[in-house]
């Protein structure tokens, strides 16, 4: 929790085809609660962007399941070597990416369709969440108000 609640650090999360929905969703829930938290674009020039921009105040929450992508592996130990902290979410077998990772954050995937079931890391989500909403006491409620208030006068709600 302490990676994610420091407010001097910025977060960025990033998954691959389906994984990516699990990073949007923690984004979307640290972004009402601190600053400095964005998903790590898809598009080549922005995300190389945001690789050059990273050093030892960043964390990345990386989602990375079987079938792991070979490009969160390279992109996971270039942020190791500018001094970034990971964050891993992966499945109970391991990533390549949590041999170098500062936390790393298994769940059990296995499900009785063709698919992966990625309820538990939902589950790891949420406790995240909650343990960011605890660690930050009044500041991430004031931020929530703040955030309420500037989305329903953008009409944003």
């Amino acid at each position: 929790m302490a990676l994610l609640s420091d407010s001097q650090r910025r977060v960025t999360a990033g998954g691959g085809r389906f994984t990516r929905l699990l990073a949007e969703y923690l984004v979307q829930h640290l972004m009402q609660l601190r600053p400095g938290v964005e998903s790590l674009p898809d598009a080549s020039v922005p995300r190389a962007d945001r690789l050059l921009g990273a050093d030892k105040r960043d964390v990345f929450v990386l989602f990375d399941y079987r079938r792991y992508e070979p490009q969160t592996l390279e992109f996971a130990r270039q942020l190791d070597e500018q001094g970034s902290k990971i964050v891993l979410l992966t499945d109970r077998w391991l990533s390549p990416v949590a041999s170098i990772a500062s936390v790393v954050l298994p769940a059990h995937v296995d499900s009785p369709s063709a698919y992966d079931s990625y309820v538990p890391s939902m589950v790891i989500i949420e406790l995240l969440v909650a343990g960011v909403i605890e660690r930050l006491g009044d500041a991430a409620l004031l931020r929530m108000q703040s955030f309420e208030a500037v989305s329903q006068r953008q009409s944003l709600v």
